[in-house]
């Protein structure tokens, strides 16, 4: 699409028929609709391995096709209430609500800040985190990027409806697929969590969350989908491992034509030092701004590295 949208532009105001790109445009609009065939066909060849390991699971009746399915109507996703508001069990209070937001703004790293907070993002976005934090000073997201979280906040349902329609009967079969609150880590004296980690749902073999087997986190981009974990979010699947106190986790990256599909499994000694490497950064009473990547981290990062 990019290389057509250029050739027409460099056709000026001369009609694209009369230009000497017609040629090249027409060639490139039938390569086009050959690769929009071809996406089409695997998509279908798909669908039918889907259903006949489905099938095969006894999972059938949970299995959704092409791109039909109501999240809301699905048998094995169990949402919670928007009406829940039981602080007792942090798990079962709604994501974007009024109960959670207070908790979150409290604790000095999420599992989706971890990653930065300690400088494997950069120095200067460490900096810029520790500034936010222990200064004070307002958070700047450009519009670029709030588009991109809009975009994922979007699609998240429909991440959700794979999971839960395809990926569940083929890979865990006679599984629930549950909606998750979040959990709070390194409580004080006041009950003040020093991490809250936010899953985006788990896998369970029924509705409690005792039975919970597995932890789940979904990726929306806006542009390319993932073919490997993607290492600035090692960290926070490890922390949602660690949240839930299962031993893996399933990672789904969601695009409109595919869904990449990961199982990402424990690694609790990187994860630890991780977690201890940002309570020496934050959570002690004389916290310091970073200004050099140490030793430690540039060794911890190639840990990630080997594990993705």
């Amino acid at each position: 699409m990019y290389a057509k949208q250029k050739l027409v532009e460099r056709c000026g105001e001369v009609d694209c028929k009369n230009s000497k790109f017609v040629m090249a445009i027409s060639n490139t609009m039938a390569y086009i609709h050959d690769i929009d065939k071809y996406i089409a066909d695997v998509r279908d060849v798909l669908d039918e391995l889907i259903l006949c390991i489905s099938y095969l699971n006894k999972n059938a009746s949970h299995l959704i096709r092409g791109d039909n399915g109501n999240l809301n109507t699905l048998a094995s996703f169990v949402q919670i209430p928007a009406s829940n508001a039981d602080m007792s069990d942090t798990r079962n209070v709604k994501q974007r609500t009024e109960e959670r937001h207070p908790k979150r703004k409290t604790a000095k790293v999420t599992g989706s800040t971890i990653y930065t907070a300690i400088g494997l993002d950069s120095v200067q976005k460490q900096s810029d985190y520790s500034d936010e934090l222990l200064c004070g000073f307002p958070k700047h997201i450009s519009d670029k990027v709030n588009a991109f979280m809009a975009y994922g906040t979007e699609k998240e349902p429909s991440a959700m409806l794979t999971l839960a329609g395809k990926v569940l009967p083929v890979l865990f079969p006679d599984t629930l697929c549950c909606e998750e609150g979040f959990v709070e880590l390194g409580k004080d004296k006041n009950n003040t969590p020093y991490m809250v980690v936010s899953p985006d749902g788990s896998v369970r073999c029924n509705t409690t969350v005792e039975s919970t087997i597995i932890a789940i986190e979904l990726k929306c981009p806006v542009f390319e989908i993932h073919k490997t974990l993607p290492t600035q979010y090692f960290l926070q699947c490890q922390a949602e491992i660690a949240a839930l106190n299962v031993d893996s986790l399933v990672y789904l990256c969601w695009r409109p034509n595919f869904s990449s599909v990961f199982i990402v499994t424990k690694q609790s000694e990187l994860f630890s030092r991780a977690y201890k490497l940002s309570e020496n950064l934050y959570n002690n009473g004389a916290p310091k701004r970073a200004r050099v990547l140490s030793p430690e981290l540039k060794s911890q990062k190639k840990g990630y590295r080997t594990c993705v």
